[in-house]
């Protein structure tokens, strides 16, 4: 937790440096993770930019909460919204963003996870969900996905991998430029999906 709050409290330069500070303090910390990478925070940034643009969501605020909406997984993977969310808000303040638009920023990041916290409410909310659904399904899903199950020591074979991409294929999404995307990726892992099947049933797997 002091690590995660070290450049809170460090003074800044200013507004216009806070998306850059928090980009930088996410590479930083996500460095050694192997699903929450600073790889998947520029994406999800990419994603969220582009949703916000056509839902008209709070651009700054949806950008802030997408740099920092993993950035506590390193020290409580379980509960790194929360942990996230309390942590952006406090940093996001020192960096001298308006407090409404760090509020904002903040409920978008307690509200992100498919793994726990509240459904997404507010329309940044919904765009940071969507944007962080997006990344988690189609061929980058899949790749994601073999990490995760070996992160957490629950893939020994290829058939292991199923239920993990089943429930990925199962994400919806809020907005419309979200729902667009994330059906155009479901569609390549439900047949990723039907293709390793096939060819676990050819080599005489049970299923």
């Amino acid at each position: 937790m002091l690590s995660l709050l070290t450049f809170i409290l460090e003074p800044r330069g200013g507004r216009l440096s806070a998306l850059s500070e928090a980009l930088k303090e996410a590479e930083k910390k996500l460095s050694e993770e192997l699903v929450a990478t600073p790889g998947h925070v520029r994406r999800v940034l990419f994603w969220c930019e582009k949703i916000a643009r056509e839902e008209g969501a709070d651009l700054e605020a949806v950008k802030l909460a997408a740099a920092l909406h993993d950035i506590a997984v390193p020290e409580d993977r379980a509960m790194h919204y929360e942990l996230g969310a309390k942590v952006a808000l406090e940093a996001l303040t020192k960096l001298g963003v308006p407090r409404e638009v760090a509020e904002k920023a903040a409920h978008a990041i307690r509200a992100h996870s498919r793994y726990g916290g509240p459904d997404p409410e507010t329309l940044e909310d919904k765009v940071l969900w969507d944007a962080d659904c997006i990344d988690a399904c189609g061929a980058i899903g899949v790749i994601r996905a073999v990490l995760r199950e070996l992160q957490a020591s629950r893939l020994r074979e290829p058939k292991d991998i199923i239920p993990a991409l089943e429930k990925i294929a199962s994400l919806k999404a809020y907005t419309r430029a979200g729902r667009e995307e994330l059906e155009r990726r479901r569609s390549f892992i439900l047949k990723f999906i039907e293709e390793l099947k096939r060819e676990l049933a050819a080599s005489g797997e049970q299923l």
